[in-house]
């Protein structure tokens, strides 16, 4: 990866700066990669990509011009069909008698082995020749049959497209390519996102392998169950694939599960339950302003509704105020006590008032609790490990708030760290396993030099303790994941303006050291 990174230790509120330097390991993808996503495996040891990229769907190309595919194969049956009947007209022969295949040479009253005319070998058990009539009237019905197929797309407007595109997996890079070069506009009508899923060293990025590809979108959700063996995938079509990791895990995938299916939706992870194999999503129906929870089975692949929650603004007439539209849902498992799905939502529609609910799992359909978020106006909301605090950030600023989901209670809040931070466009945000950190992403507004930051906050007190210069060509939308008990600190882009897409791990054994060292 070119460039450097700017690396700073941050004491406090104070800033220190203490060399420039770069990370443990730097990787760029493909340049034709549109997509990336990076999931570490429990053990710190690995990471799993998800590289999106467009493809040739080769299946849908050839389902799309199948009457075309239909046309050519009667072509070339007809043209079979006429050789064999100009063979018969050709080779004149009276019914009963037996003749030599290879010179037509009649051989009845011919006691031999082999052909008196050729000298050809003859067949133990002669074959005698059919009627003149029956002769060709196997080559002209093949003739019509041909004719009428190659006529018919003409004729009927046959369907191009349907459930059949989705049979079969089979897309080709280097069919675009050579498409996009030769432009071939009849074949590049045919695009289709592709996952590939790598597994990798944490430390060094090395590729170990490549686990699977499959069809995907930009928008799919990909995470690790919590035992390590199994990537689970789920995209806004209703589409639902578990990956297996080792032998221990199972692979399956549903095309459409009813429940995640729907027009307009997103498509976001709630989190895993503990005590089951069920993995939660909550699907964000934007032509109703509605979110449904539903979770699947990662083993059987059984899926249900968990709640569904806003009103339904189809059923509503034009001069009701829709109320309660929830933004986003996220699973907490308690320290002690059953699970909870924490419900964050703008109580009307104005946004003046904001709650976040508390639904136990067993029963999400009520709460135990509905608690203000005092001036929060944004949609970005992250669990704290197993404690009872949430991780809030404003929409239009780079300021955080901790909060007690039980009470509202505001443990810290920072609206203002940093000159950098006052005037800047949120990006996204995370929070570590253990709840010890968290990272934040942002782009500053008034900065003459193309460059994103990320700041890596301890998730006690608020404070930055790591600011990262980014450049712009590699993280355009840069995104963060913290490896198993926070060892590393993987960086890499969700989507590129311009050039690759890059992936760099930090040491976070640097956040102990020394400012004055």
């Amino acid at each position: 990866m070119t460039g450097g990174f700017s690396f700073w230790i941050r004491s406090g509120r104070g800033l220190h700066t203490i060399h420039k330097m770069q990370p443990i390991a730097s990787y760029d993808f493909p340049a034709y990669v549109v997509h990336v996503d990076v999931i570490p495996d429990h053990d710190a040891q690995l990471l799993y990509t998800r590289e999106c990229y467009w493809a040739i769907d080769v299946w849908s190309l050839v389902v799309h011009y199948w009457p075309e595919a239909l046309q050519v194969l009667a072509a070339m049956v007809l043209f079979v069909s006429i050789l064999k009947y100009a063979r018969v007209l050709r080779r004149k022969r009276r019914a009963g008698s037996a003749y030599c295949r290879k010179c037509n040479y009649c051989l009845d009253g011919v006691d031999a082995d082999s052909c008196p005319e050729c000298a050809a070998v003859l067949p133990a058990k002669m074959m005698q020749a059919r009627s003149r009539t029956h002769q060709i009237a196997i080559p002209i019905c093949m003739m019509l049959i041909a004719i009428v197929f190659i006529a018919l797309p003409h004729i009927v407007k046959l369907p191009r497209s349907g459930t059949v595109n989705n049979w079969i997996d089979w897309a080709s890079r280097p069919l675009l390519d050579v498409a996009t070069k030769r432009q071939w506009t009849a074949v590049l009508e045919h695009p289709r996102h592709v996952n590939r899923f790598r597994s990798m060293e944490a430390r060094t990025l090395a590729i170990q392998r490549t686990i699977t590809h499959s069809w995907g979108t930009p928008l799919d959700v990909v995470a690790v169950i919590p035992n390590g063996n199994q990537l689970v995938v789920a995209d806004y079509t209703g589409r639902f694939e578990s990956i297996a990791l080792n032998s221990d895990g199972k692979s399956f995938r549903i095309r459409s599960v009813p429940e995640l299916k729907s027009q307009f939706f997103e498509q976001s992870l709630v989190g895993f339950p503990e005590g089951n194999e069920e993995v939660f999503f909550a699907s964000l129906n934007t032509e109703k302003d509605q979110t449904i929870v539903s979770s699947i089975n990662y083993v059987t692949g059984e899926s249900r509704i968990v709640l569904a929650t806003g009103v339904d603004k189809s059923q509503q007439s034009a001069n009701i105020e829709i109320r309660s539209l929830p933004r986003q849902i996220i699973l907490v498992n308690r320290a002690e006590g059953s699970p909870v799905l924490l419900d964050a939502h703008h109580k009307y529609w104005d946004h003046t008032t904001p709650g976040l609910l508390v639904r136990p799992l067993e029963d999400p359909t009520t709460t135990i609790g509905d608690s203000s978020l005092p001036s929060w106006s944004g949609t970005e909301i992250r669990s704290v490990g197993r404690s009872s605090a949430v991780l809030l950030r404003y929409q239009g600023a780079s300021a955080l708030k901790l909060v007690d989901w039980r009470d509202g209670a505001v443990l810290w809040s920072y609206g203002t760290r940093s000159r950098e931070s006052m005037y800047s466009f949120p990006g996204e945000l995370g929070v570590s396993s253990t709840g010890k950190f968290s990272w934040e992403a942002f782009h500053p507004y008034a900065n003459e030099r193309e460059i994103r930051m990320m700041h890596v906050n301890d998730m006690a007190t608020g404070d930055t303790l790591m600011s990262i210069e980014l450049p712009f060509g590699f993280f355009y939308d840069p995104r963060g994941a913290f490896t198993s008990g926070d060892k590393f600190l993987c960086v890499h882009a969700s989507n590129p303006m311009r050039g690759p897409i890059g992936l760099c791990v930090f040491d976070l054994a640097t956040l102990h050291a020394d400012p004055e060292q």
